[in-house]
């Protein structure tokens, strides 16, 4: 399972697995270890910090903890590390094709799908060699009128964990991988079947 490395990594994670001739020491980052959690219990995972139970549920010390010291409900805070809008991104490329143009002929109809062929868009086609963020990923969505997901980052762990057709390991530098690449160019539009 993911477990913290240390209070001084705040968002380090450390994957341990081992059996059967396999042993894997790995050091993740926050969205990864929360798909990574996502996909061996089989449901979405808790945020780092963890959450307290809503309503009645949970028990006397968690429903306690959920009041403030004036004694009344907290308040839910508002979504923190939200990506933002990349201002300066180009999605209409001199001499290229433009982004909404290439959705369009790709079709894609998930968050799986729309989030490989963004990052294919920005590497292959928009010749973004190095550094496509979670923020770019984000300036796509917003152009394509497409709503996020809640954990826009973990989300796109997940892509990359469950369908391998991206690379989140380097957060400031996403990657299409070969087989994302293929599904984009040879699998989309899907027909319908």
């Amino acid at each position: 399972m993911a477990e913290k490395t240390g209070a001084s990594e705040d968002s380090g994670y450390k994957l341990l697995l081992t059996g059967d001739g396999i042993s894997i020491d790995r050091k993740l980052d926050t969205p990864t270890a929360l798909a990574v959690v996502e996909l061996v219990m089989g449901g979405p995972a808790a945020t780092p910090a963890a959450r307290p139970p809503s309503g009645p549920s949970g028990t006397k010390r968690q429903r306690k903890n959920m009041e403030s010291k004036e004694g009344g409900p907290r308040k839910a805070r508002g979504r923190t590390g939200s990506p933002s809008l990349v201002r300066d991104l180009s999605l209409r490329p001199k001499g290229k094709q433009a982004f909404m143009e290439f959705v369009e002929e790709k079709q894609p109809r998930n968050h799986f799908e729309k989030q490989a062929v963004v990052v294919y868009w920005l590497e292959k086609i928009a010749s973004m060699q190095e550094g496509i963020t979670v923020d770019h990923v984000n300036t796509c969505y917003v152009t394509a009128k497409w709503k996020r997901p809640a954990r826009f980052e973990a989300n796109l762990s997940l892509t990359a964990a469950r369908k391998g057709w991206i690379d989140t390991s380097d957060g400031s530098n996403i990657r299409i991988t070969v087989s994302g690449e293929d599904f984009v160019v040879h699998d989309l539009p899907t027909t319908a079947g």
